[in-house]
């Protein structure tokens, strides 16, 4: 890539375009008049996909919980009770709550779900208070292509403390997974006569701060800091 061309996707990437120039204006039908007959036909042009491979990179840890902090504290209630698993399992050690925490491939990899980037750039949409049709483009007009994006990084046990629900408020531990340093490839299928790349760069750089990944990230209940991302730029 030129020097020019590198200086102005490096502009686009990071987001320095006004917020009604982040969607394509969409294709609209062309009507043509018939001479002979004199009715009006709607044509439709074909649609033409596109495809854009990105790399994103954690500016912050990502902690991840798939098992959910409430089915941890039935699993633990329930052992607390004296009940058993039909094997007569001990009750669960907290590297069994951390492997339940984490998502995987079906080659054992570690991943996080591709629902949860495309959650991401809707929030990153939002906060950018665009129109309804350019929510609309964004919300049908391109689409995660994987289920389960791999995470590349070491995952390490997280344990907190927090407080159960009710009168007595007592504390109770909360396993997790937790990358420290992170990656992702992510693949984005889009139409590209209302997406360009640049501009789907520019609103995965905005998911990366105003939603990011995983819990106690900015966009969740109790915002964090944490499973926030930007997109690496080549050179």
């Amino acid at each position: 890539m030129a020097g020019s061309e590198q200086f102005t996707h490096n502009i686009l990437a990071r987001g320095y375009m006004k917020p009604k120039q982040a969607v394509a204006k969409a294709v609209e039908p062309r009507i043509v008049e018939q001479q002979e007959s004199g009715q009006a036909v709607i044509v439709i042009p074909p649609i033409k996909m596109g495809r854009l491979e990105v790399e994103i990179v954690g500016d912050t840890p990502l902690l991840m919980n798939a098992f959910g902090k409430k089915i941890q504290e039935q699993m633990k209630k329930r052992y607390s009770d004296g009940v058993k698993e039909p094997r007569g399992k001990a009750a669960p050690p907290d590297e069994e709550l951390y492997e339940a925490a984490m998502h995987y491939t079906e080659d054992g990899k570690p991943a996080y779900p591709g629902g949860g980037m495309k959650k991401a750039i809707l929030v990153a949409a939002r906060a950018l208070d665009l129109d309804v049709n350019a929510m609309r483009q964004i919300k049908s007009g391109m689409y995660v292509v994987d289920a389960l994006i791999v995470i590349k990084g070491e995952p390490r046990m997280r344990v907190d403390w927090g407080k159960n629900s009710g009168r007595n408020r007592s504390p109770r531990r909360i396993v997790r997974a937790e990358f420290p340093e992170w990656s992702a490839r992510v693949r984005i299928t889009y139409d590209s006569d209302i997406h360009k790349p640049e501009q789907i760069i520019n609103i995965i750089n905005r998911a990366g701060v105003y939603s990011g990944w995983g819990e106690w990230r900015p966009s969740s209940a109790r915002p964090g800091t944490f499973g926030m991302f930007h997109v690496k730029i080549a050179g």
